[in-house]
């Protein structure tokens, strides 16, 4: 009888612990679920501000682009102006002969 009740205590410190070991992995698995969900929402923030930085970079582009046409835009000018004042000097200089005397800066 005692080789019988110390078996059933046995049997039963056993299942006990089983209990406990499915605990701690309930806990555990539980605890990996948080961290992983935890990292979802961190990506999902990090794919958000990646899509942010892609819009104002596309903004960026476009800014640029027209800074680039409007740059060229005003050197084409820059250079009309530049044709007709040495034209206009040219005139200048005919009415007035060689130019001697007429100094200035360019």
């Amino acid at each position: 009888m005692q080789k019988l009740a110390r078996l059933q205590q046995e049997f039963i410190q056993g299942i006990q612990l089983l209990v406990e070991t499915i605990k701690a992995q309930k806990t555990y698995l539980e605890a990996a679920s948080n961290a992983f969900e935890a990292h979802l929402d961190t990506l999902d923030k990090h794919r958000e501000l990646m899509s942010a930085h892609s819009k104002a970079l596309q903004g960026l582009l476009v800014s640029m682009e027209t800074i680039i046409k409007g740059t060229s835009e005003n050197n084409l000018a820059i250079q009309d102006n530049t044709k007709q004042v040495k034209e206009l000097i040219t005139k200048v200089e005919s009415y007035f002969c060689s130019g001697t005397g007429l100094e200035y800066d360019n």
